[in-house]
């Protein structure tokens, strides 16, 4: 998943199940998988909801072609920014 988004123009960082999605510089998705239970969890984030947007079919079409077998959920994610 990494690098096949990476060869598309994103910047994909993993941690365990879960990678945060780069685009022009900017934060727009995360993807969280649950082998357990054949699913993942697209979150894109509303802070750069255009950029999301415009992403979108790409970081899909990645997902279907790795995991045919997983039921992709897509939710629309307010995250939570500290500048503390």
């Amino acid at each position: 998943m990494t690098y096949m988004l990476n060869n598309r123009g994103f910047y994909v960082g993993r941690h365990s199940y879960g990678f945060r999605v780069l685009y022009r510089g900017r934060i727009i998705a995360g993807i969280h998988f649950y082998p357990g239970y054949r699913e993942v969890e697209l979150r894109l984030y509303r802070v750069h909801q255009d950029l999301a947007e415009e992403a979108y079919p790409e970081i899909i079409s990645c997902i279907e072609k790795l995991f045919p077998e997983y039921r992709v959920k897509t939710k629309w994610f307010n995250p939570v920014i500290s500048l503390e």
